[in-house]
This record gives structure tokens, C-alpha cells and sequence, in this order.
């Protein structure tokens, strides 16, 4: 299949960058090994405040991090030190300007504050616009985002993921809840990204209003966990107001700036493996885990600047 990217997304990029979707897992990483040297050598050893001294009272040679295996050398950076500085978490390039910047919602530590170049901005439109098209969003749909207007990931991933994919938002994010069941009425929204309490509270008042939804194909789950018996109630929720709909998740933090997708429920998680590594790793040693074996995340950015 040929991805065309719509108008929206080309004033960002010129060309598509979804190198993987047909790679094998070892040409994958072999891209990133590739890049992961290119960004330790010329970006993150030469211009990120943090990293650099990390490497120096470590003694790391930013030579020998060869391999995504070589990771374990570098010590693990946690929440509390982005939020202790967020100003050392950039790349301190001699053009380095942020252009934007977002907020945590401070649901599991205090706020972080992550800064966004216009690269970074370029990044979070090309992310944005894979999401929809691994969620099935099309020119065609109407799409309700339910997310607060905020400076938190998940709501201008929703407005540049409908703009990047050229279908339309409803952003009704200071009307009540009645308002916001009319609009999805009156607009034929065919896909709801919403937290999950937000939409079992969006079913009981439609319910009670006597609504019928039949338009809506999709709900997006993101911003609070979601298992498999929320996901049944959703979808039988929506079936009361006449929606046949399939339920997904989308699993993100700000600090990544960007989502990681379902293309059905439960179905796992798609990536970005051309522009972050993900691994189950030791919180302590931070050497890799195995399959099956419980440990934190931890992600490393092949591209952005902020």
C-alpha cells in the first residue's frame, strides 16, 4: 500500500517517513543501531547538558555505544530529573530555539515540562498522522475530541492527527456534556477519542437523552489505564445508542511525545521504532529484560531536538 500524506501534514514534511512498515525485525534494528550512533556522536554527547555530563562522570565513550545492547552503559534518567530541569533536556545546538512546549498531567509525579522545537514539531504531525492510519481515520470521518483544551499530549495529538489525516475535529472542549452529545449528533462524529471515565459518563447522559449515535465506528481510548472490562462497556454502551463500534487504546506520555496505537482492541501496541527505541528494562541496572519479565520502560529517542 502507498501512503499518500494529505496537504496538512506536507506543509510540515515533504515526504513521507514511515521507513518500517514492511522491514523485517533485523533490518529494523539495524536502522536503529544506525541512528542511535548518529545521535549520541553528533547530538546528544556535543549538545545535551544532561547526557553530556552523565557521559563525562561516567567515563563513557560516546564511540562505544555502538548497538541498541550498549544502552546499558548509559544511566537510566527518570521523571524526577526532567522535572527537576527541564532546561537540561534539550539539545543545545548553536540555532537551538523551543517553539512550543507541553505539560504533563501530573496524574503519577509532579507536572513535567517538555519543550518542542519546530523539528519537534514537525515529528509530533508525522506521529500524529500514523496514529490515524493505524486507527483506520480517514478524509471522510468526523472526529470528537474529548481531551481538555490543555498544553497536555493528548489534545494536540487529537487536532493534528484529524488535520494531518484531512478529516474533520469537533473540539468542544468548554461545553457541557449535553452540548457535546448534540454536536456529535448534529456532525454524524463517526470515531470519539475520549478518557475512558469521560465517555461511560458521555453514554449515561446521551442514554438518558434519549441520543442515538449510529455514525460512530471508532472510540480511542488515552490519558487513563483501560482494561478489558472497560473496553466491554464502552462498546456495549455505545451499542445502546445504536454504535456498532470497535474500542482501542492509545498508550503515551508527554515526556514521549508521542502515542503508541491499537489497530484493534487489544491487539498491542505499534511504535515508532525508526524514531525511539522501546525496552523492558532492570529499574536499577537498566540492562534488558527478557520476554515475560515485569520491569519499567524505557525509551530513546533516534530524532527530535527538544
Amino acid at each position: 500500500m502507498q501512503l499518500q500524506r494529505p496537504y496538512f501534514a506536507k506543509m510540515y514534511s515533504t515526504e513521507p517517513k514511515w521507513p518500517l512498515q514492511y522491514e523485517t525485525p533485523q533490518e529494523t534494528r539495524e536502522l536503529q543501531n544506525r541512528r542511535l550512533r548518529t545521535m549520541i556522536r553528533e547530538k546528544i554527547y556535543r549538545y545535551h547538558p544532561h547526557y553530556r555530563r552523565a557521559f563525562k562522570k561516567n567515563r563513557i565513550d560516546p564511540y562505544s555505544i555502538k548497538t541498541v545492547e550498549d544502552l546499558v552503559k548509559i544511566p537510566l534518567s527518570k521523571k524526577d530529573d526532567l522535572i527537576g530541569n527541564p532546561e537540561e533536556f534539550v539539545l543545545r545546538t548553536p540555532d537551538y530555539k523551543p517553539a512550543f512546549w507541553l505539560m504533563s498531567a501530573g496524574t503519577t509525579a509532579k507536572p513535567a515540562i517538555i519543550y518542542l522545537t519546530p523539528h519537534d514539531l514537525d515529528l509530533l504531525v508525522e506521529t500524529s498522522f500514523r496514529e490515524r492510519l493505524i486507527h483506520g481515520t480517514s478524509p471522510k470521518d468526523v472526529v470528537l475530541v474529548t481531551f481538555p483544551s490543555t498544553v497536555h499530549l493528548a489534545f494536540w495529538k487529537g487536532i493534528f492527527g484529524a488535520f494531518a489525516s484531512g478529516c474533520l475535529p469537533i473540539l468542544p472542549t468548554s461545553l457541557g456534556k449535553e452540548k457535546v452529545i448534540s454536536l456529535c449528533e448534529r456532525f454524524k462524529v463517526t470515531e470519539i477519542w475520549s478518557m475512558p471515565t469521560y465517555i461511560l459518563h458521555f453514554i449515561r447522559v446521551a442514554k438518558q437523552s434519549d441520543i442515538r449515535l449510529p455514525d460512530v465506528r471508532r472510540v480511542i481510548l488515552a490519558a487513563e489505564k483501560a482494561n478489558e472490562a472497560v473496553y466491554e462497556r464502552v462498546r456495549k454502551g455505545m451499542l445502546e445508542l445504536g454504535a456498532d463500534v470497535s474500542v482501542k487504546g492509545s498508550y503515551g506520555a508527554t515526556e514521549m511525545r508521542c502515542t503508541y496505537n491499537e489497530c484493534s482492541s487489544f491487539s498491542g501496541y505499534h511504535s515508532n521504532p525508526d524514531l525511539q527505541i522501546v525496552e523492558i528494562v532492570d529499574p536499577e541496572t537498566g540492562e534488558q529484560l527478557g520476554p515475560g519479565e515485569s520491569g519499567a520502560i524505557a525509551f530513546t529517542d533516534l530524532d527530535g531536538g527538544g
